[in-house]
């Protein structure tokens, strides 16, 4: 039996064990799929050697370890190396291959929110290893005003540094602040938050102004709400979407990039969605 995992920080709320076992079950793969909080170096340290051994076939990686585990790897697919982000990585002849299926998932997602419309302006709030991917998604897109908004800016200007200025866009970094918040809402149509919950102190009701230029809300965390925050602007005609299905499509292309076939065109997505629905219900 093969064994696989997700390793994060914290990682004891991750509905990835529910899906990929679901897929096993789906394709008759015999695999296991677990959750290693990995807290520091030491812990990842550990996670890489298991890797090397065969104790673990692949993991999946989530905050706050997508770009810190990039040192360690031994090659990077265009994927990976065009974000400086991994969330699947592969051990194949004794070579560990990180890749990124972040973009895809993503990318799918985001078409399916937007339905077919063109924002004129973006605002993309963190700067951790999903923001890259997601930065790195608007920019192919062709969004023409893309802002990023973060604690620290320099993180953020970091991450456009590494993206590249290949772009038709126009990319401007600006510190999150309460006051920049309101603006945001003001001036921007698609509003993308890539924070963790613990970071999210700034989100609550209050903070949104009563008059908004705000057409789409993409919230990439998918197990909660924090402040009921997505909840309220969906209230106030904000189409909104959570990172669920990002959530599926990202972890379907980390099973097709492990074991080399096809499988999103043989999922039934409804029901799979039905399923991690009740998953995360019973968490």
């Amino acid at each position: 039996m093969q064994h696989f995992a997700i390793i994060g920080d914290p990682v004891e709320h991750s509905l990835s064990p529910a899906l990929h076992q679901y897929l096993f079950d789906q394709f008759d793969i015999s695999a296991s799929y677990d959750k290693i909080h990995v807290r520091n170096q030491n812990d990842l340290k550990d996670v890489i050697w298991r890797l090397r051994s065969g104790k673990l076939s692949g993991i999946n990686i989530t905050a706050p370890w997508k770009s810190a585990i990039i040192p360690r790897l031994d090659e990077l697919t265009d994927a990976a190396r065009s974000v400086h982000a991994v969330n699947t990585v592969l051990p194949r002849d004794g070579i560990l291959a990180g890749h990124n299926t972040d973009l895809t998932g993503f990318r799918l997602t985001l078409r399916k929110l937007l339905g077919g419309n063109h924002p004129e302006s973006v605002a993309i709030i963190g700067a951790g290893g999903s923001a890259a991917s997601v930065l790195a998604v608007c920019m192919k897109e062709k969004f023409e005003n893309i802002r990023l908004y973060n604690r620290t800016r320099e993180n953020a200007t970091t991450m456009l540094e590494r993206l590249g200025t290949n772009t038709t866009s126009s990319v401007s970094v600006h510190e999150l602040t309460a006051e920049s918040i309101d603006r945001m809402y003001l001036e921007t149509d698609l509003v993308i938050n890539t924070l963790p919950e613990q970071a999210r102190k700034l989100f609550h009701p209050d903070s949104v102004p009563v008059l908004m230029r705000t057409g789409w809300y993409y919230d990439i965390l998918y197990h909660t709400d924090p402040n009921g925050y997505r909840a309220y602007l969906a209230g106030e005609h904000v189409r909104t979407m959570d990172g669920l299905d990002m959530l599926i499509l990202q972890g379907i292309a980390s099973e097709e990039y492990w074991f080399n076939r096809s499988l999103l065109d043989r999922v039934d997505l409804i029901d799979l969605r039905g399923h991690i629905l009740k998953m995360n219900e019973a968490n």
